[in-house]
Formats: C-alpha cells, structure tokens, sequence
C-alpha cells in the first residue's frame, strides 16, 4: 500500500497534490492516509474503507466528523478509535450522543489472538497430528504468558526501529511532546476524562518507541527550547547592531560633509525647467 501524510504545516500545494493522489486510491489500488483533523471535513474522499484514530478528538463533534469520512455514498466502511483504560467513559459519551460504538475490544483479547497466531505459526505441528496440535498450541496462545511474551516482543521490536536512528528517535520524541500538550485541549466539558493528570507518563513514553524517563523527556525539551530561544535572541541582537551600525555610518557621512555642500547631482539642478515667464521671453 502506499502511504501518504497530510497535515496543516504543509504547503499549501503538496496538500493538494496528496488529496488527488489518495483520492484515486481503491481496493485493488490501496492506500493508506496519516492525517490530523485537517483532513476531518470538508474532502471528499469516497473510497475511504478504514478510519483509525490513535487518539481521541477535543470534541464529540469532531469525532462525527472523522467517522463521517468512511461509509459514504451506500458504501460499506468501518471506524476504531483507541482508548485508554482511564479513557473508557467516552464511549458512554458517544453513545449518548447516538454516535457510539458497535462493540468494544480490549486490548488484552487482541494480543491473546495475536500470541494464538504467532503460536501457531512459529510452532509447527507434526505431519500426521497436525489438527490435534495446531488446536493444542492455538489454546497455549490464550494463556497469559505467552500473550504477555508476544506483547514484550511487539515492544521490543518498535523500540529496536526507533531507536537505530537519531532522526526517528528525534520524530518520536517530538510526537510525545506534542501529543501530551494536545491532551490539554479538550474542551471543559470532556476534561473530567481527558485529563494530563489522568495519564501514566511512562506508559505513554513506551508507546512512542523510546526509553527514556518522562522527566527525562521534559528536561531535554526544555533544554532545547532555552537553547533555541538563546539562538534566537543571539541573532536579533546581532541583527539590532548592524542596523545600529548601519545608521550611524549614514549619520557619519553627512556629519563629514561640508556645511553648506549639495545633496545630488549639480548637473541636474542647472537643467531645471525654467519658470514661466522666463519662457514667454
């Protein structure tokens, strides 16, 4: 599938150009679309199949929105949306606005299906006897060891990838600064389930990919931010003093000229038209 992004800070052409192309996608040319809200309304994309939101909108409205882009014109599609444990009270939120889930899935039975998968297919059975233990590992699968291996490895493996690269880790941390301020900006209404306090940092920081302490994380961005700001303020004191300086050698230039000199070309004032009776003449 190809992938493409859409989002506000880009520009205003490259937006274009990405709408066209994922607009064009379909079931036998797939396509998958990471956006902001920006892409919520207002695009018509008919042939969205799938809408996945990692994180909740600010609002409920918004959620109408987003859902709103899949399923259009007699199609069939579908929506997820996922939630935090202490996140749980916004499906009843949903509902009550007539918008709410079909089912809700927890992330447990998930893994347990996947650790049954990978049971069954890392684990060949024997030829001959292959019915009776594919059944017998798929059940190993449920137990809560082995789907706790296969979420610790799953784990591993999303660390591994955004840790062998400054650039990603870079793009990790800075999408954990970032989703931790957009928490904020629930509006009052849905604050008593959508709130910063309500987090586990930590649990959060594992989600990215990285390793590090939240406080950690804190430390460093706003090392970064003082230091970028220091930077800043460098230049627009350099900045001042060449206009400083600027000024004060054209001050210098007419404080050198001779008191009673002419600005300009001579030339040009002795070609001045003459007045209109001097031409009558």
């Amino acid at each position: 599938a190809r992938l493409y992004r859409l989002h506000g800070s880009l520009p205003q052409k490259r937006r274009t150009e990405v709408y066209h192309s994922f607009a064009k996608s379909t079931a036998s040319s797939p396509a998958i679309l990471f956006t902001t809200d920006v892409a919520a309304r207002g695009l018509d994309l008919p042939n969205v199949s799938h809408i996945i939101q990692f994180d909740p909108p600010t609002e409920v409205t918004d959620y109408v929105h987003r859902v709103g882009r899949t399923a259009r014109l007699g199609k069939v599609g579908a929506a997820y949306l996922f939630l935090l444990p202490s996140e749980t009270e916004y499906v009843e939120m949903l509902k009550s606005k007539g918008v709410g889930p079909s089912r809700v899935t927890s992330m447990e039975s998930i893994l347990r299906k996947a650790a049954a998968a990978a049971a069954a297919e890392s684990l060949a059975p024997a030829v001959g006897n292959k019915h009776k233990d594919h059944k017998r590992r798929r059940d190993e699968g449920m137990t809560d060891q082995v789907w706790q291996d296969v979420a610790a490895e799953l784990q591993t493996t999303i660390e591994r990838y955004v840790l062998t690269k400054k650039a990603t880790a870079t793009l990790a941390k800075k999408a954990y600064l970032s989703s931790i301020r957009a928490y904020s900006t629930h509006i009052t209404s849905e604050r008593h389930i959508f709130h910063v306090k309500k987090l586990h940092l930590g649990h959060m920081v594992k989600s990215f990919g990285l390793r590090e302490a939240p406080s950690q994380l804190a430390t460093t961005n706003r090392k970064f931010h003082q230091q970028q700001k220091r930077h800043t303020d460098k230049a627009a004191l350099e900045k001042s003093k060449a206009n400083k300086k600027r000024k004060q050698q054209r001050g210098h230039s007419y404080t050198n000229a001779e008191e009673f000199a002419v600005a300009g070309d001579v030339k040009s004032l002795l070609k001045a038209p003459k007045s209109k009776k001097a031409r009558r003449e």
